[in-house]
């Protein structure tokens, strides 16, 4: 009779132990697998939206309506903000061109921004009050808006909830739908609200929500990180929406902020639109963009795979001409369509008068820089007689004076600029002497 040892038995465990691991390793593996698949499926047409978020409605808006209207499923206007005053609910309106978003033939969705004052009148007696003034305001920039020939496609509260108070909200939300039954009701959605018990609750009976997923956070100093959308939890956030199944949009930032800190580096203020404001001049000031590249993996791999229930993007916000801190209209166009713009920074040198040469920087890309840019001026062999520079940039002549390095802020859109000019000797021989390098973007 053959004998076994205990050495033998210990290894037919060990080995038997490891395929034990092995086969629920794998079993594992494949459940996960399958599960991402049932919430992901095939490639198919993903709708644009876009938020357009003025209080005030400029020719450059009107403009930026008419050109994103053809491609966008809808747009979402907002009305204006609801605060909390004395106890009372009042309403800071915005004024909508109804006239310009008729003409445009674009589906719109009426938005209402709902400030944190809004979370003592959700409950009791104070919630059908509450449903009853929200509701007066939507119907009457609804009907505004019908009168005016433009295609209403529902309403949407703005509003971000504490997670405490979720279970009060959807009694406010089925007090609107009650009022509103025939229109569609949506709301943004905080990716916090995902991990709540309540939150398969609070949008069950919604036309759809706007996940959105950017936010900020104001920095503590001025070496603290800024981050106005966390990308790599995105991923998580579409898995547990999907596994909800009511339809949705995912929101996508467009925009920056400068953030201003004191001589001490403390955070002191920010601004998000329009020219920066006139801070102490102790000041120092950042700028922080949400970044294209980033922004466009993130539509690609939802392309790829899209979401069950996403119905597309909704994008935050509508790039406007007059609008610093946000992308322009093709770097927008670009990412929508998952691909990283294009930079194309160029300089050239112009010969309108003998001895006279001007330098002229225009962006021919689909994007803006926000960086510094910088560029070599040679005119070697010929003695510089002056020279100037413009639009912010500055630079000297080298010890030989043979040439200059100029550094300043990038172009901002496609129209050539004069940015700097010189006077040398007159040339004896034909042809520019003045040459201009490459526009190098700098770190």
């Amino acid at each position: 009779m053959a004998t076994v040892s205990a050495g033998m038995v210990k290894r037919r465990t060990y080995v038997l132990y490891l395929a034990i691991v092995l086969v629920v390793l794998a079993s594992t593996a494949l459940g996960l697998h399958l599960r991402r698949q049932a919430l992901t499926g095939p490639p198919r047409d993903l709708e644009q939206t876009y938020y357009v978020w003025q209080m005030q409605w400029t020719d450059s808006v009107r403009e930026a309506v008419r050109e994103a209207a053809p491609g966008a499923a809808q747009v979402m206007v907002l009305l204006g903000e609801i605060n909390s005053r004395d106890d009372a609910l009042a309403l800071t309106a915005a004024q909508p061109d109804w006239k310009t978003l008729s003409e445009a033939r674009v589906r719109v969705t009426l938005v209402l921004r709902a400030n944190v004052g809004l979370g003592s009148h959700l409950s009791g007696e104070r919630r059908a009050k509450t449903a009853d003034y929200l509701a007066g305001v939507l119907k009457g920039a609804q009907e505004k808006a019908q009168a005016a020939g433009v295609e209403v496609a529902g309403l949407q509260l703005d509003y971000d909830c504490p997670s405490s108070k979720l279970g009060d909200y959807r009694g406010l939300l089925d007090a609107l739908r009650e009022r509103h039954a025939a229109t569609q009701l949506s709301i943004t959605v905080l990716p916090t609200w995902l991990r709540r018990w309540e939150f398969a609750n609070l949008v069950d009976r919604l036309s759809y929500y706007v996940l959105q997923v950017h936010s900020l956070e104001p920095p503590e100093n001025v070496d603290s990180p800024i981050m106005l959308c966390d990308t790599a939890r995105i991923p998580g956030y579409l898995r547990k929406a999907a596994s909800v199944g009511v339809p949705f949009y995912l929101a996508l930032p467009t925009y920056g902020y400068r953030f201003a800190f004191d001589a001490e580096g403390r955070f002191k203020a920010l601004s998000a639109e329009g020219p920066q404001p006139a801070w102490a001049p102790s000041f120092r000031v950042k700028l922080a963009m949400t970044d294209p590249e980033e922004i466009a993996a993130v539509v690609r791999s939802i392309q790829e795979a899209p979401p069950r229930a996403c119905l597309g993007f909704a994008w935050f916000r509508l790039p406007v001409s007059s609008d610093e801190l946000n992308w322009t209209w093709p770097t927008l166009q670009a990412v929508s369509q998952g691909r990283v713009p294009e930079t194309a920074l160029r300089a050239e040198v112009r010969n309108p008068s003998p001895g006279l040469y001007e330098v002229w920087l225009a962006n021919a890309g689909e994007t803006r820089v926000w960086k510094a840019v910088a560029f070599d001026v040679t005119w070697e062999g010929h003695r510089l007689v002056a020279h100037d520079l413009l639009g912010g940039f500055e630079g000297q002549p080298d010890s030989g004076e043979t040439s200059l390095r100029a550094v300043g802020p990038a172009p901002r859109g496609s129209e050539p600029s004069m940015v700097a000019w010189l006077r040398v000797e007159e040339a004896t021989v034909p042809g520019n002497v003045v040459r201009v390098g490459p526009v190098e973007v700098m770190e």
